[in-house]
């Protein structure tokens, strides 16, 4: 592991209050003894001790995590990964250079008691700021302040008076140390000890400031090699946590020790499984970092493995074996099918070997999310433990985990034992080549397997001007180059609707001839555009769907009515616009609008840094709205459709 002008150590901050008889002792967090008479357990029992110090990114502590992965790695007989078991990738973080709180009495009579950082307070959002200012609890807010409030989504913290903002918290949760975290405001949680203390105090004094640090990290990754050299099967956890503060470890057993663990028991029966069986392909052992932040490292991960293999299946395993969980939840991108149906294979195959499991599409956030058919084994994340010191590994059910590592061995083992059966992943092998050699728009007919294959390329990456050139024309003119401030990045297009209507009859088609579709937009499915810079992001999404198509309205009502059941609805101006939560960790909110047509329904979905700022005041939203000119742009992507 490499740091670039950064010392990366624990940050103490101190926290002095001026209060009379103050009590701020707190015990030191202590490692739960397990026994490790199993493999499970002996890894649960490493990553969570002292000596890997919560596994922060950045840390000593990480990289005797990935010493710990290399060295098991080393001892089942797996091989380096493309050469080695390290691979670098870069990322930024935050280095905390001040952080200093101090609360005053005007009682003359003061005893100084100091608050412990990450025992008693702990930060929930960044940003710059040297304020003194009075503490305000309640509304009424008349002058600039510190707000004191019990409700994180209090809309007072919006208020352009309150400067910074101390949230009461039953248990403190820590998050990554990344550039996500930055906000327009400092906000603070603080334990409800401390806050019946800040009853008794009149001002503060805070002074926050921060660098914002390139590092290079590691994954940690080995292979078992197979009979397929194009294709692989990817298991992967993330070996990342949130570290510690002075003699407080976030020892993240159950997020993501558990996860680490059971792939490191499969990594032990894999191998001895390929001593006497050939293996159908590559079976690629991953410990990713950077999961916490935002999934840095899956994401380069993914880069790496696809300039290696031609066809990659990624199982990701996150947060397994929480005790009093009895069932085996497997997450796939609603957006891909591919993970979709695999999803559902592994949930049915976890059923039939005796466990409850359903398929919880986009429900459980994790690394899986870098990779186009991937999907994620879980049992759950509690946010009432996950993030906190509670989440150690007391907390695990290793009996119930070693099952579920049987049961998704067995599982891998019957999958890449189909490619040996040749023929099913022959036609897939076939699709994707033929696929890869057309241009956006083009399709052609293959003969495989004494059938016809319809094989279509409709799918688009790039520049606005790339777009244009594409389609040969302006018509995306009326994109923004910026957004709030960031430019525009990307601008990614669907179109493959002729796979369900409309295909070309094969009958009229030259087997093997290149054709090209005369309107390729007639054919779309949704359009995604991004905007980022300066670790912030911004993206406007639609999708389209098509009323007397029932593929479609079956589409519509899983995947949009579903999901606005239950949301808030917001007028601005002209239009209705549902704010939808999100699931998970790491995911943002959205504000969602559809727009009705006689034979076409557009579902936008709005999300971003900034958005997640003013998602809970309706003034801010409305002003961020009509500021980025977003109607307008809802209103000329339903005409440019409503004319293909």
């Amino acid at each position: 592991m490499y740091k670039k002008n950064m010392k990366f150590t624990a940050v103490l901050i101190m926290l002095s209050i001026l209060l009379s008889g103050c009590n701020a002792g707190i015990k030191q967090a202590a490692a739960s003894k397990v026994s490790s008479s199993s493999p499970i357990e002996a890894t649960i029992h490493y990553l969570t001790s002292d000596e890997c110090d919560g596994r922060l990114i950045g840390t000593a502590g990480n990289k005797k995590a990935q010493e710990y992965v290399v060295k098991k790695f080393e001892e089942y007989l797996i091989k380096p990964f493309n050469g080695s078991y390290y691979h670098p990738y870069s990322q930024e973080v935050i280095n905390l250079k001040e952080n200093i709180l101090e609360l005053k009495l005007d009682d003359s009579k003061k005893d100084s008691k100091n608050l412990e950082y990450g025992k008693d307070y702990i930060e929930r959002s960044l940003s710059r700021c040297k304020l003194e200012l009075p503490l305000h609890i309640g509304n009424d807010i008349n002058e600039d302040c510190i707000l004191v409030t019990e409700d994180i989504i209090d809309p007072n913290i919006k208020n352009d008076k309150v400067k910074a903002a101390l949230v009461v918290s039953e248990k403190l949760l820590r998050g990554s140390i990344s550039p996500n975290r930055l906000g327009s405001k400092c906000v603070f949680s603080i334990t409800p000890k401390v806050y019946e203390q800040l009853k008794k105090a009149d001002k503060a004094y805070l002074s926050l400031d921060y660098s914002i640090d390139e590092i290079t990290e590691n994954n940690v990754a080995g292979v078992l090699e197979g009979h397929n050299s194009n294709k692989a099967v990817v298991i992967m956890a993330h070996i990342d946590h949130v570290g510690s503060i002075g003699n407080t470890i976030w020892r993240g057993a159950v997020d993501n020790g558990s996860g680490v663990a059971l792939m490191m028991d499969m990594v032990n029966k894999l191998a001895q499984y390929a001593k006497s069986n050939k293996l159908g392909c590559d079976i690629v052992f991953c410990a990713v970092n950077g999961e916490e932040t935002f999934l840095n490292g899956s994401r380069a991960f993914a880069e790496e493995i696809y300039n290696r293999y031609g066809e990659v299946t990624n199982i990701n395993i996150d947060c397994v074996g929480e005790k009093g969980k009895d069932a085996v939840y497997v997450d796939a991108d609603i957006q891909s099918s591919e993970s979709e149906n695999l999803a559902k294979y592994l949930s049915e195959h976890f059923k039939q070997s005796g466990f409850k499991s359903e398929v919880a599409s986009g429900k459980y956030t994790s690394d899986h999310y870098s990779f186009s058919v991937g999907i994620n084994v879980t049992t759950g994340y509690n946010f009432d433990l996950i993030h906190t010191v509670d989440d150690t590994a007391d907390k695990l059910d290793t009996g119930f985990m070693e099952k579920i590592s049987d049961a998704l061995t067995k599982f891998v083992t019957e999958y890449i034992d189909k490619e040996l059966e040749n023929e099913p992943d022959q036609i897939s092998r076939i699709i994707k080549e033929e696929k890869e050699r057309l241009d956006f728009g083009q399709y052609k007919f293959v003969e495989a397997d004494g059938e016809l294959l319809y094989i279509h390329n409709g799918n688009f990456k790039g520049s606005l001007e790339e777009a244009n050139k594409l389609l040969g024309s302006d018509d995306l003119s009326f994109i923004p180059a910026e957004l709030n401030g960031l430019p525009l990045k990307e601008i990614s297009i669907n179109a493959f609707k002729s796979k369900f209507v409309d295909t070309p009859p094969a009958n009229q088609h030259e087997p093997g001839k290149v054709y090209n579709h005369k309107n390729i937009l007639s054919q779309f499915n949704n359009m995604s555009i991004c905007y980022y810079g300066e670790s912030k992001l911004s993206e406007i999404s639609v999708d389209k769907y098509l009323t007397g198509i029932m593929p479609d309205m079956d589409w519509y009502k899983n995947q949009v009515e579903n999901k606005i059941s239950n949301a808030q609805t917001i007028g601005i101006n002209n239009k209705r616009y549902y704010i939808i939560k999100p699931e998970m960790k790491g995911e943002f909110h959205i504000l969602a609008y559809i727009d009705k047509h006689p034979q076409r329904i557009y579902f936008y979905r709005i999300a971003g840094t900034d958005l997640e700022k003013v998602i809970n005041d309706k003034s801010l939203l409305s002003a961020y709205i009509n500021d980025n000119h977003m109607e307008d742009l809802i209103d000329n992507i339903s005409k440019w459709l409503n004319q293909q």
